[in-house]
């Protein structure tokens, strides 16, 4: 099992994410009641606490987890529950539900990562950190609490781990702007699982095309979203200038922005 997940985590990049202090060794987060001694330190990546999978469901017991070459996924079962995670997809299966991670499983150090959080939510285990142990906002978002400077999500914001990638403004071809916001989301999630595909996200993933006429933006070949003309006219577009050269021009520089914003706050999310 340990060979295999270091066989295939040659494929994935090693996730970004800064280092908890204080030692590894040194139990800070109580699952269940107990307290455990990670061997495979957690991490943080935007407000999420990264846990190593296999280490925390050998600590609950009762749980069996296995890899799917065939299908480059984890699975397991915990108590009954059976869950499927591909490492960069943000989204897992949960007893046939698909459920939104808030962060893609990521892989170090040949080990599989999830958020902490998720695995409270779907798998029902008592979780506590301790205050100090990480900032106060991964404290919240972790305990599933929240408290002033937890950012609430605006209608048409796409973030990854409360990193802010865009914000949309106009619903384009869709006929609203949630359902916009949860396309990109889910294209995103297969752009980073492609990224990590290739060795590791870069910002020369994230590039611009022109399909049928308008400017599309893609991350490592998937199409993320096409820009519109009511993304142009959107007050905050900031492309006025552009827009007096015309429409055409004025799409493409939007575009350009979109990507730009895309490829640094990537960075951020998956930095090194």
């Amino acid at each position: 099992m340990r060979k295999q997940f270091a066989i295939y985590a040659a494929a994935f990049t090693l996730a970004a994410g800064v280092f908890l202090s204080g030692s590894a060794a040194q139990a800070q987060v109580t699952l269940n009641g107990r307290a455990i001694n990670y061997q495979m330190a957690p991490f943080t990546t935007g407000t999420f606490l990264m846990v190593p999978l296999e280490e925390t469901l050998t600590f609950l017991g009762n749980a069996t987890l296995r890899w799917i070459p065939e299908n480059v996924m984890a699975r397991f079962e915990y108590q009954g529950i059976d869950v499927q995670i591909m490492p960069g997809s943000g989204h897992a299966i949960v007893e046939g539900r698909h459920v939104m991670m808030g962060v893609p499983a990521l892989i170090r150090e040949g080990r599989i990562f999830v958020p902490l959080r998720f695995l409270r939510q779907e798998l029902g285990i008592s979780v506590q950190v301790p205050p100090g142990y990480v900032a106060p906002d991964v404290r919240a978002q972790v305990l599933g609490f929240r408290q002033p400077s937890v950012e609430v999500r605006d209608p048409g914001a796409i973030g990854i781990g409360g990193i802010r990638i865009l914000d949309l403004a106009a619903p384009g071809p869709f006929p609203t702007l949630d359902a916009r916001t949860s396309q990109v989301y889910e294209r995103l999630n297969a752009g980073i699982a492609r990224s990590l595909e290739m060795g590791g996200y870069r910002p020369s993933h994230v590039q611009v095309r022109v399909i049928q006429g308008y400017p599309t933006i893609f991350l490592a070949g998937v199409p993320l979203l096409t820009v519109t003309e009511a993304d142009v006219q959107a007050p905050q577009s900031g492309v006025a200038p552009a827009l007096r050269r015309g429409m055409d021009a004025a799409l493409m520089e939007l575009a350009r922005v979109w990507a730009d914003q895309i490829r640094t706050q990537l960075l951020q999310v998956f930095r090194p």
